[in-house]
């Protein structure tokens, strides 16, 4: 099944982290999340991080207020 078929589960990404600021850390999201989530430039990612048996981490494109 494909990266966009329903209930698919996306292959393991890596992504490099870099200094961005400061006080900050930057990475860049890849192209076939940019496409799944439907993201365009000035649009905000909402980060939820679970911790219980293990780390989960759930991002999801940020709703238009």
């Amino acid at each position: 099944m494909s990266l966009f078929g329903v209930f698919n589960i996306i292959e393991q990404m890596t992504v490099y982290i870099r200094k961005g600021g400061p006080n900050s850390m930057r990475s860049v999201v890849p192209q076939e999340i940019l496409k799944l989530l439907e993201l365009e430039q000035g649009d905000s990612l909402h980060w939820k991080v679970i911790i219980e048996d293990k780390i989960t981490v759930e991002v999801n494109k940020a709703r238009s207020s």
